[in-house]
């Protein structure tokens, strides 16, 4: 009883963890600022970040006047700044830009400004209008792949900690989750790779993973008559779990990049033995083994194991979230915290069904499968609350920019 309260104060310390948001680009300065009056027409805006961008469709200049574009070309990248060229001698009066760009995780982000050409002329505003919406296919594909990674590596896990217990007979049930959940993150980053600008770390990150779940997946569904590709599929589903800290936010520039990498795998990998080993306990584990001693075994051993996963998941996940917010206010003021109390009340409702899981039916398997299928449906709803976070910009950084 006392290590399950120490369990559920870790988990709620961490309810506002957010895991492994993507990393954006934030914006530095621009030239000329928004709002500037100038003497001379300038012949080019300037729009500086912290980190390295590309251009994206969308990218505007007008007079606000009439509404023609005084763009001279198109807009161009470099390095960590974006050039939007503008037309020689531009009349006095006043002028709207919208930069529009990708950043290095693949993220699309766009800004306006305005700056007046005239001694004397009162400080512009914008009249074009900027937004990065949320894209739904998106938070889909990245769900699919989010779950399909996250059960590949904890089923492995689960598998890892069993084979001799269970036997040879585990062996094609496991090989089947596998392959389904290989399958999945193969599906979902493929989608996603169709999307995501060439050229980027993010773009980059997930082509790998996508060979990686292809390549596993086929291992997995060769397993059951060749019985070493199980573990070749098995490699492959404990790499994937480095794919979204490369991918995000650890290796921003404002980031300590080894430490915020290390901890979060180890967020992720902690995830991933709690949602594979559950899916293991429900789909693969009753086809493995009938009841008796082994099966128990088992369950026991999955028992242990999600009580540390759920404790290094709090305790990572609360270091994560101190990364992400620079004040409290912004868990309910911006959109990216809004996200983390949907994700929050998920996780709330996770830790009482877990706790009867492994307290009162443990013993019973086949009420702790049923209870077991519920805690799964609710951390894929937490799963698709992570995928929407990756889409948001973090609250320090929507309040600094």
């Amino acid at each position: 009883m006392q290590r399950t309260v120490v369990v559920i104060v870790l988990a709620l310390l961490a309810l506002g963890a957010p895991s492994g948001a993507a990393a954006h680009a934030t914006l530095v300065r621009t030239a000329p600022a928004d709002g500037a009056v100038l003497d001379r027409s300038p012949r080019v805006v300037r729009v500086e970040f912290d980190d390295r961008v590309r251009a994206a469709s969308g990218n505007a200049a007008v007079a606000n006047d009439t509404g023609a574009s005084v763009l001279s070309g198109p807009a161009r990248a470099s390095g960590r700044a974006l050039l939007l060229p503008l037309r020689d001698g531009l009349k006095d009066g006043a002028y709207s830009v919208r930069w529009s760009l990708v950043s290095d995780d693949g993220h699309r982000e766009q800004g306006v400004l305005a700056f007046a050409v005239g001694s004397g002329a009162s400080s512009p505003r914008s009249v074009l209008g900027a937004s990065a919406p949320l894209a739904w296919n998106n938070i889909v594909l990245r769900s699919l792949y989010f779950l399909g990674l996250l059960a590949a590596a904890g089923a492995t896990v689960f598998w890892l900690l069993n084979r001799r217990t269970l036997g040879e007979r585990a062996r094609a049930a496991f090989a089947h989750l596998l392959f389904f959940a290989l399958l999945a993150a193969f599906l979902g980053g493929s989608g996603i790779v169709d999307t995501a600008p060439s050229g980027t770390r993010f773009a980059l990150v997930i082509r790998i993973a996508v060979t990686l779940a292809l390549v596993g997946s086929a291992a997995a569904a060769l397993a059951p008559s060749l019985p070493v590709l199980l573990y070749v599929a098995g490699a492959c589903s404990l790499a994937l779990l480095a794919a979204p800290p490369l991918a995000g936010h650890p290796l921003d520039r404002d980031q300590p990049r080894v430490l915020a990498a290390l901890v979060d795998v180890v967020h992720v990998a902690s995830a991933a033995v709690w949602i594979g080993g559950l899916l293991a306990l429900v789909y693969a584990l009753p086809r493995a083994t009938a009841e008796g001693p082994a099966r128990a075994a088992a369950v026991r051993r999955f028992s242990a194991s999600a009580f540390v996963a759920v404790a290094v998941l709090a305790l990572s996940g609360l270091g994560r979230a101190l990364t992400e917010f620079s004040a409290v206010h912004q868990i309910w003021s911006t959109s990216y915290g809004q996200t983390v109390i949907v994700k929050s009340a998920l996780f709330a409702l996770l830790l009482p069904l877990g706790w009867v899981n492994r307290t009162f039916l443990i013993a019973a398997f086949g009420r702790l499968r049923r209870s077991a299928l519920a805690e799964v449906a609710l951390l894929a709803g937490v799963v698709v609350a992570v995928a929407v976070l990756t889409e948001l910009r973090p609250g320090r950084v929507v309040t600094r920019a």
